[in-house]
C-alpha cells in the first residue's frame, strides 16, 4: 500500500490487512507485540507505536480516497439514467449474468445521488427521519452553530422543545422549520440591501 512508511512496507496484502485487522480490535501495545512476535502467530517485526499510527491513519486516508473516487463514479453513471417522473431501474449480475432487478422511486435514486455527491466531496453524511428527536448539540451540528447558541433560541422560543427527563429534546422537523425562516429572512434582508445600495448609487 503507497505511502505507509519505514518497515512495514515489507509486509504483504495479506500481512497488511491482518495488521489493520489487530488495530482495530486490540490496543495499540498489544498490536505492536504481535507484530513482534515470531510467524505464524506474528511477523517477527520490531517497530514502534507511532510507526503503527501511522499505518493505521495513511490506511484510513487510503479508504478514504477510494470512498470519495467510487462515489464520484458511481454519481455521474446515476445522475445519466435519472430520468424525472420515472423509477431507477439497476440491475445485478449473477455470475456475470443479468440477476435480480432493484427498482427504486424516483426520489429515493436522487437522495442516493445526493449522498453520493458528498461522499465524493469528502463530507460526512447522517440520516435522519424527520419525527427524529435531537439533542441541543445534534440540532447545534445540524445548523452549523454552537450548542449555547442554539440554548439562546429555544430560551428565546424561536425553537419549540420538549423535556425528556432533565434533558431538553428538539424534533428535527422544528429544526428544518427554523433554518428554513432563519434562510429565509436572510435572504430576504440581502434583497433589501442590494436595492438599497442600487438607489444609493442611483442618487450619486
Amino acid at each position: 500500500m503507497p505511502g505507509r512508511p519505514g518497515i512495514l512496507d515489507g509486509l504483504t496484502d495479506d500481512q497488511q490487512d491482518q495488521l489493520l485487522t489487530w488495530l482495530e480490535l486490540y490496543p495499540v501495545k498489544d498490536a505492536l507485540e504481535m507484530v513482534a512476535a515470531a510467524p505464524p502467530e506474528g511477523f517477527g517485526i520490531r517497530t514502534h507505536i507511532t510507526s503503527l499510527r501511522r499505518f493505521q491513519q495513511q490506511a484510513q486516508l487510503n479508504d478514504k480516497e477510494d470512498d470519495v473516487r467510487l462515489a464520484r463514479e458511481s454519481n455521474d453513471l446515476l445522475t445519466r439514467h435519472l430520468e424525472p417522473g420515472h423509477a431507477l431501474r439497476v440491475r445485478f449480475l449473477d455470475n456475470g449474468r443479468p440477476g435480480e432487478e432493484l427498482i427504486l422511486p424516483e426520489r429515493v435514486g436522487r437522495l442516493l445521488s445526493y449522498i453520493l455527491e458528498q461522499v465524493a466531496r469528502g463530507n460526512a453524511v447522517q440520516i435522519f427521519p424527520l419525527g427524529a428527536v435531537l439533542t441541543t448539540q445534534q440540532a447545534a451540528d445540524f445548523l452549523n452553530v454552537s450548542r449555547p447558541y442554539v440554548i439562546k433560541q429555544i430560551e428565546a422560543a424561536e425553537i419549540p422543545f420538549h423535556m425528556v427527563g432533565t434533558h431538553r429534546r428538539i424534533y428535527l422537523r422544528d429544526v428544518i422549520a427554523y433554518k428554513k425562516r432563519v434562510d429565509a429572512e436572510r435572504d430576504r434582508a440581502l434583497v433589501e440591501l442590494a436595492e438599497l445600495t442600487q438607489e444609493l448609487g442611483e442618487d450619486d
